[in-house]
């Protein structure tokens, strides 16, 4: 993985776009940075702190922290021995089915899962996020199509919570900002593939 500027790349080791890190260290920092893919942060061990788009965010055991693509991201922890989870991996290729840009505008915004403000919720993304790193580790036949299974089922659950929670007068500003958002990744993601090339503002 590098960073240039505050765009992390490289952050997958094999084809398949995905990855799971487990962090075990007491003391680290990995500073400001944004990425392309969605991120899940899971501490199965003591708390942990993470900070986003400047809000911070005090994880407790096994709660959970979904961070958008692109949104700007840090985390920091000292003296805190633990074990926690960092599941990374791209919406739009793992869409086998062309259907994910329906959940876009849903998943536009970084979403703090508590196990005891929201008991159900949290309930089933856990049992999707075990299943994710289970299924990961032994990497049976197959295994990428389970973890597609898995992904969208977090997907739905978290697209379905933030739209059961948006007032229909919120929604339609939020409707508008998910979209630009939208094209602006879209656009992000042309000029990072063709930066190469001599690319024009009206190709992008």
């Amino acid at each position: 993985m590098i960073i240039e500027g505050l765009h992390e790349k490289d952050i997958y080791t094999e084809t398949y776009p995905f990855r799971i890190e487990l962090n075990t260290f007491d003391n680290f920092d990995w500073p400001l940075h944004w990425h392309h893919a969605a991120e899940l942060v899971y501490p199965v061990e003591n708390d942990y702190r993470a900070t986003v788009n400047g809000l911070e965010y005090t994880m407790c055991e096994k709660d959970i922290l979904f961070i958008a693509g692109g949104d700007i991201h840090s985390f920091h922890t000292r003296n805190n021995k633990g074990n926690r989870f960092f599941i990374q991996f791209e919406i739009s290729t793992l869409d086998v089915f062309g259907q994910s840009h329906q959940l876009t505008p849903f998943l536009s915004m970084t979403k703090f899962i508590s196990a005891k403000e929201d008991p159900l919720l949290h309930t089933e993304l856990e049992k999707n996020i075990i299943a994710l790193i289970n299924e990961y580790q032994h990497r049976a036949l197959g295994y990428t199509l389970y973890l597609n299974a898995r992904i969208f089922d977090i997907l739905v659950l978290l697209s379905r919570s933030v739209c059961n929670n948006i007032s229909a007068e919120i929604s339609s500003s939020s409707n508008k900002k998910f979209h630009i958002l939208e094209k602006l990744n879209l656009a992000f993601q042309y000029i990072e593939e063709q930066y190469q090339n001599d690319i024009s503002l009206k190709d992008v």
